[in-house]
């Protein structure tokens, strides 16, 4: 079995992992190789599961950490507890009903206890009742079929103001007794309750693998590992163990040092890291280099892409003329303000230029107060997540990559198998190893980038050939990411470890 373990889809939307995840399923199953998800964090305030259903993985093959040691299997973790469910189990009759809106319901009990209902969008299947008592929020209870979760709480007080502060999770078997405990204290990692012991977070994974009976045909891969998996990694198991790098590991600032916490897992190889996974073309190499002048180790390092892409029709005639486009997260590291101030640049020499912004983030605001205050709103668009970016990728000419670091970028991929050009910063892997300058794209240099930037999307827009570059751009991906090749290396990989 070869398991995957990772943090998890904690949002509605997937981000570059989580896709890179449900692609690789197909590779799994093609070279019939049993394989699992192993979802360590788990956030009950959306509706976790679903996303993970609707993003397309495999379900038979996800599993949360906490629902291994409860009764619960994958059939009880759908939305099904109704409205009369809860107020059969509630066993007298309220005192008071009130409706605050379709989806919420306040219970009130003839003792002064009260009970918040919110609801499904049906108006009738519960998603999680707040408990409270003398007016201080106790518990908040979730519910699939049954309750499988209640978190508890504390009153705090800090500098006059008093909140609740969440003290224990409790999952549920389904006959209501607790499984699992985790419990939460100050300044520290969270412990957990479990059969009586008390555990660390990285003794309850080694549980989780002695349930599993795990033996050395076995191989566990983690996807991002934090400081609280540091004695996981190092304790000694019966299966091998890799890393499977998503990120540039370098820095930014092109100073060539590795960021801290890649370096501090880098550390590992050896001690406990059997081999690395690297997703960037370019990168396995430097990454033995950096290990064996750092630690004195040799390392088995395998490049496997995140993702393959198909042969299709090019779609000229739909796309816009001098239309650019991003597709990522808004965050500081993805500089779309450079790319911002660079269209704004470009505009006046380009009149019919227009840029599309596609993504959710942290930065969303900084860019909105930016676009309007070049009151450039009429060109520069904030269009949100769209998860059916595959259908908009033909309308547009180019795509602009200023992000200052990154590995794979999916998001690239995509738009050049449909045949939009690259204008990209000029940094290692991905960028360098996908733009061909001046032939499907255009490599953009570091110093006085945004300067920089504006000149090369004024020069690609007079172009008098686009079509060639965008044809250059859909064949660069095949080249690189075809389901043949990207096969070759999964079969690589698993043929080398030995996995079956």
């Amino acid at each position: 079995m070869l398991y995957f373990v990772d943090i998890g889809m904690l949002t509605a939307a997937p981000f570059g992992i989580e896709k890179a995840q449900i692609r690789r399923q197909r590779f799994l199953e093609d070279l019939s190789i049993p394989y699992r998800y192993v979802v360590l964090d788990y956030n009950p305030n959306v509706e976790q599961l679903s996303s993970y259903r609707d993003s397309g993985y495999h379900m038979e093959n996800v599993q949360l950490l906490w629902q291994a040691f409860t009764d619960l299997t994958n059939e009880d973790l759908t939305y099904s507890y109704r409205l009369s469910d809860f107020l059969a189990d509630l066993g007298e009759e309220p005192q008071e009903v009130r409706k605050l809106n379709d989806r919420e319901l306040v219970y009130t009990m003839t003792d002064g206890t009260t009970y918040l209902c919110l609801l499904m969008t049906d108006g009738q299947t519960i998603f999680l009742v707040k408990y409270y008592c003398e007016n201080s929020l106790k518990e908040v209870r979730y519910y699939f079929k049954q309750k499988y979760l209640t978190v508890g709480y504390s009153n705090e007080e800090s500098r006059g103001v008093c909140y609740s502060e969440p003290v224990y999770h409790h999952y549920h078997n389904r006959d209501g007794s607790v499984g699992l405990e985790m419990q939460f204290l100050k300044n520290e990692y969270p412990v957990f309750r479990l059969q009586g012991n008390r555990l660390t977070f990285s003794e309850l994974l080694e549980r989780y693998f002695e349930l599993q009976q795990i033996t050395e045909e076995d191989t566990i891969v983690i996807e991002r590992i934090e400081e609280r998996l540091g004695d996981f990694i190092k304790k000694d198991k019966k299966a091998k163990l890799g890393y499977y790098l998503h990120e540039d590991h370098i820095k930014f600032g092109y100073d060539g040092k590795c960021h801290p916490h890649i370096h501090r897992n880098l550390s590992w190889v050896g001690d406990g890291i059997d081999f690395i996974l690297s997703t960037a073309v370019g990168q396995p190499e430097d990454l033995r280099n950096y290990i064996k002048e750092h630690f004195q180790r040799d390392v088995r390092v395998y490049l496997v892409p995140v993702m393959h892409v198909d042969q299709r029709n090019l779609q000229p005639s739909n796309r816009k003329n001098n239309s650019f486009l991003s597709v990522s997260n808004l965050t500081e590291g993805k500089c779309i303000d450079d790319s911002i101030e660079a269209v704004v640049l470009a505009r006046k020499e380009v009149p019919d230029l227009t840029y599309d912004i596609y993504g959710d983030g942290k930065m969303w605001e900084k860019l909105s107060t930016l676009i309007a205050e070049h009151k450039a709103q009429g060109y520069i668009r904030l269009k949100g997540y769209n998860p059916r970016m595959d259908s908009c990728y033909d309308q547009y000419d180019a795509y602009l990559a200023s992000s200052k670091t990154e590995a794979f970028a999916t998001t690239l991929i995509e738009a050049m198998n449909h045949g939009v050009a690259l204008l990209a910063r000029d940094i290692p892997y991905a960028h360098q190893a996908y733009v061909d300058d001046g032939e499907n794209g255009l490599l953009v240099g570091v110093e006085n980038y945004v300067s920089q930037l504006a000149t090369a999307i004024v020069r690609y827009c007079q172009q008098e050939d686009k079509e060639a570059m965008s044809r250059a751009a859909y064949q660069k991906s095949l080249n690189l990411f075809s389901y043949e090749r990207v096969r070759e290396a999964w079969e690589c990989f698993v043929k080398q470890e030995h996995i079956r």
